[in-house]
């Protein structure tokens, strides 16, 4: 069996934000034919707070089993593992490929959180191509250029900071109030990898690192509160705004209509109260950027 250990010594994206990881990609022609051998597996990990790669190749069963092990032992104590599209094809080929060989596998009872599904929503929001790696990849400067599927899987992870902004992952700097807008600046609790804009009508984000604006139309001092639970509401054409379905049988059938992301509003006045305690106004961001980035889901 080969196997070759490398620093990524210029590695420029982020990390995941526990050291236990390992990234694992293995070689196409094991993941597509049923009962094949693996004959090459790549895993990243870190060592010392820097990220390493491990390639490994073998050319025989016996060399295979060489693989699997020496593979296990670079995962071992991992609590996160990262794949892309290893759900469908990477780990249950290992764990076929363990069990042949009767070797307890590392993966059993460790997270697994493959890429391409956490990020499926997130590469169609940002223009690339298709879901492959390769046009994944493509999003980053440079990524497209690393040597490996496992490295270029790494280097995808910060893109799981787009889907945090819909959980809250931000704070709250200022909230003002002029020109018929709500403006809000705010701190990202995981920085984009890349300068983002979204612009929908009376609602317009931008960010870049780990700091964004949003300005929401409050025409009047009357702003939107949007929900990103529309199915549970209903929409009033002639009031203009929603109403949870809870609250909605007095209502006559004819007089309202099933919400939809774009309708799931309340209305509120916006007073100097609110402005002079930003957080209370959380749930008016939370619903805007849910709204913005509803493709992430």
């Amino acid at each position: 069996m080969q196997e070759t250990i490398r620093k990524l010594e210029d590695y420029k994206y982020g990390l995941p934000e526990t050291e236990a990881f390992c990234v694992i990609d293995t070689d196409e022609s094991a993941v597509r034919r049923r009962g094949g051998r693996i004959k090459s597996a790549d895993a990243v990990y870190a060592e010392g707070g820097a990220p390493v790669l491990l390639s490994l190749t073998a050319a025989s069963l016996e060399e295979e089993r060489e693989l699997l092990l020496r593979l296990a032992e670079a995962a071992a104590g991992a609590r996160v593992v990262y794949t892309y599209n290893g759900a469908a094809y990477d780990l249950p080929r290992l764990e076929a490929r363990f069990a042949a060989h009767g070797i307890a596998s590392p993966l059993k009872n460790v997270k697994h959180v493959d890429l391409f599904k956490e990020l499926s929503g997130t590469v169609r929001l940002l223009g690339a191509k298709s879901r492959r790696l390769a046009d994944a990849a493509a999003l980053l400067p440079g990524a497209s250029e690393l040597r490996t599927d496992a490295e270029k899987c790494l280097a995808l992870y910060p893109l799981t900071a787009f889907k945090r902004l819909t959980e809250s992952a931000w704070k709250i700097i200022s909230a003002d109030f002029s020109g018929g807008s709500l403006d809000f600046s705010l701190k990202l609790l995981r920085p984009l990898p890349l300068p983002f804009s979204r612009s929908l009508p009376g609602i317009s984000f931008s960010a870049e690192n780990d700091a964004a604006e949003l300005s929401i139309s409050a025409e009047g001092g009357t702003a939107r509160r949007y929900y990103h639970d529309f199915k549970s509401y209903y929409f009033l054409p002639e009031e203009g705004y929603a109403v949870h379905k809870s609250v909605a049988g007095f209502i006559e059938k004819e007089r309202r209509v099933q919400a939809i992301p774009e309708t799931c509003f309340t209305l509120f006045s916006v007073t100097p109260a609110l402005l002079e305690n930003p957080d209370s106004l959380r749930p008016v961001v939370h619903g805007a950027l849910c709204l913005l980035l509803k493709d992430l889901s």
